[in-house]
């Protein structure tokens, strides 16, 4: 599991199979949504987005899920004090 710092940018890049709109969902440990964000995908079918991690943040483990109309694919980070 990556782990990161309240107040860091988190760098996303996400590679789909044909060019799309996808939507990521960031979830804390108890499945609340603390940041939705889209994003559209280059002629080569990549996206890159960041997120900066807000303070006031709660350490733990957070959830990202990435999605288009067709699959999805979910990773794990840590937010751990500084």
């Amino acid at each position: 599991v990556e782990e990161a710092k309240i107040g860091d940018l988190l760098k996303m890049q996400i590679t789909a199979s044909k060019k799309t709109s996808i939507i990521i969902e960031i979830t804390d440990e108890d499945g609340e949504q603390v940041q939705k964000l889209n994003c559209n995908t280059t002629k080569e079918f990549k996206c890159e987005t960041f997120w900066s991690i807000p303070k006031g943040s709660i350490p733990g483990t957070y959830n990202i899920k990435a999605y288009d109309s067709i699959s999805s694919s979910e990773t794990k980070f840590e937010i751990i004090m500084k």
